[in-house]
């Protein structure tokens, strides 16, 4: 039987999304990315493109629909073929690698729309600085356990990025990683939405920061234009908190 498309978005109409036929890169096809790459095409987004090298395991089938068939197969090829089977009028484009270094984020072309959906803190850094260089839309769509982090922003974190080792270690389960993505693409094609902590309240890790510390921490984030974190704090959260933001050249 075939299913005619606008019957299938018949229920849409009405909707004013924005950026929908903008080239939409998922970074990251795990468990957020998963979901975000199908919300959007479920959406109608006509073009994906999915940015990973991993396999499927065991330990994903707790939060994706695959069948034990499909472990060991790319994700992203994995998501490219389910997705077609209930989109086929999606265009998806693999690329099959990570982004872990400047001159990766290069495989994103201007005016893009990012969902960051990596666990690895590099990389978020990264793909959020890349995104102001490169004037593309970021969206972050991550989960923390049962912590959802979903935001136009970069979670401000003074851990060194080795020492995190994404969820490896962190319980999950499927509602975080599908309500994480759905509130991620409901921000970037509909109206904005952010979930997490502002700045000025920065959920601390006791075990790595003690309390006399984060004031002191504060103020070398304002105050020193070359800490690294500085490039990824957007202007009007300086703004909001009647302080002057480092000046970066960008």
């Amino acid at each position: 039987m075939l299913v005619n498309e606008i019957d299938i978005y018949n229920r849409q109409r009405g909707i004013n999304f924005k950026k929908i036929n903008a080239r939409s890169f998922i970074i990251g096809c795990g468990g957020t990315g998963f979901w975000t790459a199908l919300f959007l095409a479920m959406s109608g987004v006509k073009k994906l493109f999915l940015v990973d090298n991993d396999v499927i395991e065991e330990t994903n089938l707790n939060r994706l629909p695959y069948k034990k068939e499909d472990l060991g197969r790319k994700k992203t090829e994995a998501l490219r073929d389910y997705i077609k089977e209930v989109r086929p009028v999606c265009s998806v484009h693999i690329i099959d690698m990570k982004i872990e270094t400047e001159s990766e984020c290069m495989v994103i072309p201007y005016q893009s729309v990012i969902f960051c959906c990596t666990d690895s803190l590099r990389s978020q850094q990264l793909l959020r600085k890349y995104a102001n260089l490169s004037s593309c839309s970021y969206q972050r769509v991550g989960y923390d356990g049962l912590v959802l982090n979903v935001s136009n922003s970069m979670p401000l974190t003074f851990k060194n990025p080795d020492d995190l080792q994404g969820y490896t270690e962190t319980p999950s389960w499927v509602i975080p990683a599908a309500m994480a993505a759905a509130l991620g693409v409901y921000s970037q094609i509909y109206n904005k939405v952010v979930c997490m902590k502002e700045i000025g309240e920065v959920r601390w890790d006791d075990n790595y920061i003690d309390e006399n510390s984060k004031s002191l921490i504060m103020k070398k984030v304002k105050d020193n234009p070359a800490c690294a974190a500085c490039s990824y704090i957007p202007d009007a959260y300086w703004t909001l908190r009647g302080m002057r933001g480092p000046t970066i050249t960008r």
